[in-house]
């Protein structure tokens, strides 16, 4: 209808065109109105019966599936702004969630009641009464319009630059699946880091300490011996952050072999997360840095220090000394291992003498109290003084005292052995019959 009413109102303005400077033109204009009236009247009469029908259409099928409007879902949820240009190209589904961790919950709400709003139109549609309705197809139209808005939830993403052409928009459309599994991951997360202890996963850092250099050749030859040699402090300070580190490890290995955990099904996005904690506590790391004298950044490199380096640093000071400060070290050491060996030789000394006096008081052999004390004299003059004079570990002297020792050690628990012997048999029922 629409066409033949166009081409007849063509023709007709084609007619006027070609007589407008003819006697007949007001003729002809009265005609094209006539006919224009006649061809559009009835157009607009049946379009406002139209309208009116799908009106109808459109308030009972809201009515009963209880909405207000076709608005009643929104195609955005959510406006977010960033802050640079480089945080806008980059934001992802995942950055929303990181983010804007305290919207989560709204998410949650939101996309359940899109999915159950979804799920009564599509039950509507399948068996509503309304299919042979002249106006059906346009109100479809309008079902999954609302669908559409339904299938997700949007975060709309903008930047505001400096000048218009650097203002930039756009939406991220998530899924109610990727949210239920969010907040899945979220409550087994805040389980883990509880058990933990650890405020997040930021507890271990991937870098402990950092170095500059001022040339390519320090750069390559730069290695935790010149590190710890310039800053000395730093050698308390990494033994203690590995052990640390150490006791992170324990805890986290203890959480992956648990099997509360492995039969979570986000266990595998959790592991993925403590395998990052676990590399980062891996190692004492040091970064170092070439930085040019005029303040360029010219190169870097990683030194890595497990457990076992860290503990050959601090229980080898002298892998960190110059060759003075080594020979001091060493003298150090003698010094202290002979006093070691002195002590040790005067405590096996005093041994000796302890046990003589404990038995002075039961002695029952004539002479022998005088033999201990004649024992007794000669190791403490052979022996405390000379212990004093040796002068190094490793002298023949050692073997001279040390059989000395030995051999009043001999003879002193010969006298005591015998002295027990008799007086045990002084006590004995065989004596008391004898007596």
């Amino acid at each position: 209808m629409f066409n033949s009413a166009f081409l007849l109102a063509t023709n007709i303005i084609d007619i006027i065109i070609d007589n407008i400077m003819t006697k007949d033109f007001i003729t002809l204009l009265i005609m094209f109105l006539i006919i224009s009236l006649a061809v559009f009247i009835p157009i607009i009469v049946v379009h406002n019966i139209n309208e009116k029908k799908y009106a109808e259409l459109s308030q009972t099928v809201l009515s009963e599936l209880g909405f207000q409007n076709w608005d009643i879902i929104p195609f955005q949820d959510l406006c977010i702004s960033t802050k640079t240009r480089l945080l806008f190209d980059k934001y992802t589904t995942e950055n929303f969630f990181d983010y804007e961790l305290d919207k989560l919950e709204f998410a949650i709400q939101a996309i359940n009641k899109k999915v159950e709003l979804s799920n009564l139109i599509k039950n509507f549609i399948q068996n509503n009464k309304y299919q042979s309705h002249p106006q059906y197809k346009r109100l479809l139209k309008q079902l999954n319009t609302v669908l559409f808005n339904a299938s997700h939830f949007r975060v709309y993403v903008s930047h505001t630059g400096v000048s218009r052409a650097d203002t930039k928009s756009k939406v991220i459309s998530i899924t109610q699946n990727r949210i239920i599994q969010e907040k899945l991951y979220r409550e087994l997360e805040c389980v883990a880091l509880k058990e933990l202890n650890f405020p997040d996963w930021n507890v271990l850092k991937f870098y402990d300490a950092k170095a500059t250099v001022k040339s390519r050749q320090s750069l390559e030859k730069y290695d935790d011996i010149k590190f710890f040699k310039d800053e000395p402090d730093k050698l308390e300070y990494a033994i203690k952050i590995t052990n640390k580190k150490v006791a992170t490890s324990v805890l986290i290995d203890n959480i992956l072999q648990n099997n509360e955990y492995k039969i979570h099904p986000q266990f595998n996005r959790l592991k993925t997360q403590l395998d990052k904690v676990l590399y980062n506590a891996s190692a004492f790391r040091i970064h170092v840095t070439y930085i040019s004298q005029a303040g360029n950044n010219l190169g870097s490199k990683t030194i890595a220090l497990p457990e076992a380096r860290i503990n050959l640093l601090k229980n080898d000071p002298s892998l960190l000394m110059s060759k003075g400060e080594y020979n001091k070290y060493l003298k150090e050491l003698q010094k202290e291992a002979l006093y070691q060996k002195q002590h040790t030789y005067y405590e096996r000394v005093n041994s000796i003498i302890d046990k003589a006096d404990e038995c002075k008081s039961n002695y029952v052999i004539k002479g022998t109290a005088e033999k201990l004390d004649d024992l007794i004299t000669q190791l403490f003059d052979r022996t405390v003084n000379s212990i004093k004079k040796i002068k190094s570990t490793d002298s023949e002297e050692w073997d001279v005292i040390d059989g000395f020792i030995e051999r009043i050690n001999n003879d002193t628990e010969s006298i005591i052995n015998n002295n027990k012997r008799i007086i045990e048999y002084y006590n004995s029922e065989d004596f008391l019959k004898i007596k």
